[in-house]
């Protein structure tokens, strides 16, 4: 029996040996998009091997998620600094253009305190779904803003913070067209105007328009059937109907808003009920 084990497993791998498929080739990096991380890095003066940002093994990258595409590996997410590796800080700068040129980049999360200046307007060329930017530092401009309507297809997580975008609530409002667009947060960014109800309409998991400068709301925002938006922070004096804090929605709009202060003159006042109510 032994003999004849040892026969089946040389014949086996003689066959295997001489068979004429060639092994599998070797996915390799995409050369230019390792160009335009070795770019990116620099630009933030973090180098190997203090931080894991080793061109000659990329699959190393902590901050980088890639994908076999075409038979390459190619940037689809990018996330810098995000592990803070061995207290590794990285100087001021700005955000570098050069992300414009990851034409498959889908996820970029960018949260720096050391990121300054202006968010580059090429990054808009990326099929970008989720965008995620903090200006932690308070040195961030935002006259990027009609940008993002050039990936209003493929967005579908935007976050923006601590950037004074230079808008107000009409120009907001046209995200709400965006056809995949899930999730919407845009704190810290200075938007001032008039809310509509139609910001209450949206069905998404998250609509936060906290500190900012509105300064007021239609009433029926308060018995739309979507997403009521958290407006915390605001200059919004909004009075409300006793009879809808009977309802299960002031539960969460309670939670939402700011409650009325008469100092400030700001915040949802609940009125007195109405005779009979």
């Amino acid at each position: 029996m032994r003999k004849l084990i040892a026969l089946m497993t040389a014949s086996l791998m003689l066959a295997w040996a001489c068979t004429d498929d060639p092994a599998p080739a070797e996915v390799k990096y995409n050369e230019n998009d390792l160009a335009v991380l070795k770019e990116v890095y620099a630009n933030m003066d973090v180098w190997y091997p203090k931080y894991p940002c080793d061109y000659s093994r990329p699959e190393t990258m902590i901050d980088v998620k890639w994908e076999n595409i075409g038979g390459e590996y190619r940037v689809v997410g990018f996330a810098p600094m995000s592990a803070r590796y061995l207290h590794v800080k990285e100087s001021s700068h700005e955000m570098s253009p050069r992300l414009g040129d990851l034409p498959y980049l889908r996820t970029l999360n960018y949260f720096l305190y050391s990121f300054e200046g202006k968010v580059p307007r090429e990054i808009f060329k990326c099929p970008l779904e989720t965008l995620a930017i903090t200006g932690l530092s308070g040195k961030v401009s935002g006259d990027f803003y009609p940008e993002i309507y050039k990936i209003s297809n493929t967005i579908r997580s935007l976050l923006i913070s601590g950037i004074d975008l230079g808008i107000d609530s009409k120009e907001l409002e046209k995200i709400f067209d965006f056809p995949n667009l899930k999730s919407v947060c845009f704190t810290s960014t200075n938007i001032t105007g008039h809310i509509p109800a139609r910001f209450g309409e949206q069905d998404y998991s998250e609509l936060n328009i906290s500190y900012n400068h509105f300064t007021s709301c239609d009433l029926d925002l308060l018995y739309t059937k979507g997403t009521f938006p958290y407006l915390r922070g605001n200059d919004i004096y909004c009075e409300v109907p006793y009879s809808i804090t009977k309802t299960e929605k002031w539960d969460t709009i309670v939670q939402s808003v700011d409650e009325y202060e008469e100092r400030s003159g700001k915040g949802f006042k609940v009125l007195p009920p109405e005779p009979g109510e």
